[in-house]
């Protein structure tokens, strides 16, 4: 798996491709470059439509979101746009519904770049 960070004044772009797989994810989230990238902003952008395959689990899944959470405290009403392929995003849409219930995020599950471009 490969990602590349983008930063703008509000919002962080994180772009996947390739085999998603657990061990690279955490590798990206203990990185400092994507840690302070993705803190001060308001937005978070996932584009994970360029993935061509996934070795994660359900367990590994969840497991990596929370891992991923900032500290509620710096990331109040942060908005969370996930780019999904196209019929993933009701799968993607609950998963983060049970991870995220317990914050002020808004997070989106689009299946085209520009439905996500428009909540961005």
């Amino acid at each position: 798996m490969q990602y590349e960070i983008s930063v703008n004044d509000t919002c962080v772009s994180v772009i996947f491709e390739g085999n998603l797989r657990a061990i690279d994810l955490i590798f990206m989230y203990r990185d400092p470059h994507y840690r302070e990238a993705i803190l001060g902003k308001n937005v978070l952008f996932l584009d994970f439509s360029n993935v061509t395959g996934s070795e994660l689990t359900a367990e590994d899944t969840q497991g990596l979101l929370l891992m991923s959470k900032l500290d509620p405290q710096k990331a109040k009403n942060m908005q969370l746009v996930i780019l999904v392929n196209p019929g993933r995003a009701n799968n993607i849409s609950k998963l983060c519904e049970n991870i995220f219930s317990d914050s002020s995020w808004h997070v989106n599950v689009c299946e085209s770049k520009e439905a996500a471009l428009k909540l961005l």
